[in-house]
């Protein structure tokens, strides 16, 4: 099999369980779970970026418009 067709049907397969696994979150805020994924995705996105040696990559693309746009869209996903 395609590693594209495993991906999706991985996708899909962990899709299916979120409603679990939100329920067993139920006695938390939205505001610290929204709060922990933001802090623990930057945390995770650092250590990839810095393991893998793309600090000067990720240094270059971070332009004054481009960082606007990504506030923009992080806040509009907060919202939602």
């Amino acid at each position: 099999m395609k590693k594209g067709v495993l991906y999706g049907i991985g996708a899909y397969v962990l899709w299916g369980f979120f409603p679990i696994y939100w329920k067993f979150l139920h006695h938390i805020s939205a505001f610290q779970l929204i709060s922990h994924r933001i802090i623990w995705s930057f945390v995770l996105l650092m250590i990839i970026i810095f393991f893998s040696k793309q600090w000067t990559d990720f240094r270059a693309l971070a332009t004054l418009k481009t960082l606007r746009i990504y506030f923009i869209a992080s806040i509009l996903i907060g919202i939602n």
